[in-house]
């Protein structure tokens, strides 16, 4: 029995972080404008440690029932760095729906095909440069890829500070596409109803496993954040 005890408080002290806190607060950005917020999002270091962190902020990582902490897809418009917003309707979490482009008009077809080989060759790019300057011959391309997102995006959160980011929510329109100029994610939400929101964030060692040692080495006396961070609710 004690170690069924140990075992359970082990496991929640990994997977809710009692070190960080997220609060939120909502402000209607114009009233024509049908759900569209301003999300004020504090995180809170209320430990002793001071921790580094890694959050992308350029994007929702949009809530998909089997998503885990460990997920590293690499697609297009989804941060996986990013925060959740998790919308309730009555008792239960509402799941997020993928949008699609709309089909492309023949005539365009030669403008979407320059347009995605620009994109190829931007990130091609992108991986020989960070490959060179971090030295990562080992590392395949989709490795390098994830390595580039981890330590660009890490936040350093001193012991008893906080860092706050101001960002654009809408639950009909997740995620600009600015590809194809449209959103690709959305929550099925009723005009006539009110809803309860929150952020989730998690991250898990693997993630890290990304970052070389001399990576790892530029943050040395800071801890690395592992957990799961659930924010206050708030009504949208």
């Amino acid at each position: 029995m004690k170690i069924i005890i140990f075992l359970f408080f082990f496991i929640s002290q990994v997977l809710f972080s009692q070190d960080m806190r997220i609060e939120v607060r909502t402000f209607k950005r114009k009233l024509d404008i049908y759900r569209e917020y301003l999300l004020e999002i504090k995180f809170i270091n209320v430990s002793n440690d001071d921790y580094i962190i890694p959050i992308d902020t350029t994007g929702y990582r949009t809530y998909i029932p089997g998503n885990t902490c460990e997920d590293f897809f690499l697609s297009r418009n989804y941060p996986d760095l990013g925060f959740v917003p998790k919308i309730k309707h009555e008792e239960d979490f509402m799941d997020s729906f993928q949008t699609y482009p709309p089909p492309i008009n023949p005539k365009d077809l030669s403008f979407y095909e320059r347009k995605k080989k620009q994109e190829e060759n931007k990130e091609k790019k992108l991986i020989k440069f960070w490959k060179k300057e971090h030295n990562l011959r080992n590392f395949d391309d989709q490795e390098i890829l994830k390595n580039y997102h981890v330590y660009t995006n890490i936040k350093v959160i001193k012991a008893g500070k906080s860092i706050v980011f101001m960002k654009k929510f809408n639950p009909i329109k997740m995620n600009e596409d600015k590809f194809y100029e449209t959103y690709d994610y959305y929550y099925p939400i009723k005009s006539n109803e009110k809803y309860k929101m929150l952020l989730e964030y998690c991250i898990d060692e693997a993630k890290y496993n990304y970052l070389t040692p001399q990576q790892k080495e530029k943050y040395k006396g800071y801890k690395f954040f592992i957990g799961k961070i659930i924010s206050n609710e708030v009504e949208i």
